[in-house]
């Protein structure tokens, strides 16, 4: 800490001018040492960071010393651990006993190296809320494809709102997000299960944006191995018309897509990016636009996927292409399967059916594989 004091001509520390401090590493002795000195001195302090290397005695021992001292107030004094942590590391942080919570801002991952803050209480709340649902899934031994399906329909009963904010502890907390924060807390939980997701744009046919999440799903119980798209956003009703949960639960058109079956809506949505690039049928034109593309944000989106999947842009191509439709019965036996314990019965199953194709007809034109598969018949 002590390159971090200014000192004065005459070669004291000089604490009076020090507004910023920022710890990077555990603190020895005689840094906590000085510290105390500082604090109980007259000085400017408003803000520490806590990065770098820093561990979580440190952070205690100057949270102990604020509490303490007579020269500062503490809460006027903004805390930010932006430090990485193991899952136990980040409990012990967030179950820590402080003066003045608020002012403590806690660095959250929400996309492998994208980083956020927010300040404790909030973060006790997100946390909470995201264990909650692990837990839940993973005591009901689900198979992949039905953890995707009971995510999907746990973020579907977030209400909709186009001018909140798109943070997830304020989702969390409000239970309201827009496109991009559904698709925000959609794949954070499922990242905390395991799978692989990647957040993508969308054009719509007014040419504002929306996001839509890619999922890779490997599930022998359902024989569903691929990369397939969500938008529970698209499937959210809102709580102030459909009261009954199981009604707002209804819709799962924007439940397991293949990237181009977003190509086929009947509004003339498509997918823009790293995804519109993988969704091009012809792989020689695709693999050119790949290659020669100059969007820097296009091409940080290649290498999130790159990350993300460990692919070659050949195999992650091949693995897009060759995932399979997934029909809408295997959609209803994975509902039965997930809410087998639930009231829902044959009615809701019929009334399920109907308002999956009656609505597809109105979201998308038939593909392909499917005018065939009718002509076929």
């Amino acid at each position: 800490m002590l390159d971090i004091l200014e000192s004065s001509e005459n070669g004291y520390n000089d604490y009076f001018n020090i507004q910023n401090l920022s710890f990077n590493h555990p603190l020895t002795n005689s840094e906590l040492e000085e510290f105390r000195s500082l604090i109980f001195s007259l000085n400017n302090l408003n803000q520490i960071y806590f990065k770098g290397t820093i561990d979580i005695n440190s952070i205690e021992a100057i949270k102990d010393l604020l509490s303490i001292s007579g020269f500062v107030d503490d809460s006027l004094i903004e805390k930010c651990i932006v430090a990485s942590f193991s899952g136990d590391e980040l409990k012990s942080i967030l179950n820590s006993r402080y003066e003045n919570p608020e002012t403590w801002k806690l660095c959250y991952d929400i996309d492998d190296n994208n980083y956020m803050l927010a300040d404790i209480p909030k973060c006790r709340t997100f946390f909470s809320y995201i264990e909650r649902i692990k837990l839940l899934i993973e005591k009901e031994e689900l198979s992949d494809f039905e953890k995707v399906l009971k995510t999907y329909d746990i973020v579907k009963l977030i209400e909709y709102s186009n001018t909140c904010s798109d943070l997830l502890p304020d989702i969390v907390i409000n239970q309201e997000a827009n496109s991009l924060g559904f698709n925000k807390i959609f794949t954070y939980i499922l990242k905390s299960l395991g799978f692989k997701c990647f957040i993508g744009k969308e054009k719509l046919s007014n040419q504002k944006e929306s996001f839509i999440s890619a999922v890779d799903i490997h599930d022998d119980k359902y024989n569903i191995d691929g990369i397939y798209l969500f938008d529970p956003s698209m499937d959210s009703l809102s709580k102030e018309i459909y009261k009954n949960d199981d009604v707002r639960m209804i819709n799962y058109n924007y439940f397991g897509l293949r990237l181009k079956d977003i190509n086929n809506s009947t509004h003339g949505d498509y997918l823009t990016g790293a995804l519109g690039i993988l969704s091009i049928e012809d792989y020689d034109f695709s693999l050119a636009r790949y290659l020669n593309n100059r969007n820097s944000s296009i091409k940080k989106e290649f290498l999130r996927l790159d990350e993300i999947c460990n692919l070659s842009y050949e195999e992650l191509y091949n693995r897009i292409k060759k995932s399979q439709i997934i029909p809408f019965e295997t959609i209803e036996l994975a509902i039965n399967n997930v809410h087998s314990n639930s009231h829902r019965k044959e009615n809701y199953s019929n009334l399920l059916r109907e308002n999956y194709f009656s609505r597809k007809e109105e979201l998308f034109n038939p593909t392909v594989d499917e005018m065939l598969e009718v002509m076929l018949k």
